[in-house]
């Protein structure tokens, strides 16, 4: 259940585009897609996509993020992020710090 949580929350406090209230099921564009994530702030916005996911890599201040989008879904299939300075990453109610 914890392993199900952390990446909603962390999508949440993170405020990525909430893709799948935004595009129907099936019809998500890749760069409509890239340009909610620049909107929402994010820098150097990267995409690579396929019949099947949207993979977006961009930075905010030291954060680095690499989020998976299922593409028929909207869903978030994978998330990292880290600092690149290799401080843990807290988020107010949430602290990640990496494993050992």
């Amino acid at each position: 259940m914890k392993r199900f949580l952390a990446p909603f929350l962390l999508a949440a406090a993170l405020t990525l585009p909430a893709v799948a209230q935004t595009q129907p099921a099936g019809v998500m564009d890749p760069e409509s897609l890239r340009g909610q994530f620049q909107t929402a702030g994010w820098e150097s916005v990267e995409m690579q996509s396929n019949d099947h996911s949207i993979e977006i890599e961009a930075r905010r201040g030291a954060m680095e993020i690499e989020v998976v989008y299922d593409r028929a879904t909207g869903m978030v299939r994978d998330l990292d992020i880290e600092n690149i300075d290799g401080r843990p990453i807290t988020i107010p109610g949430l602290t990640m710090t990496p494993a050992s």
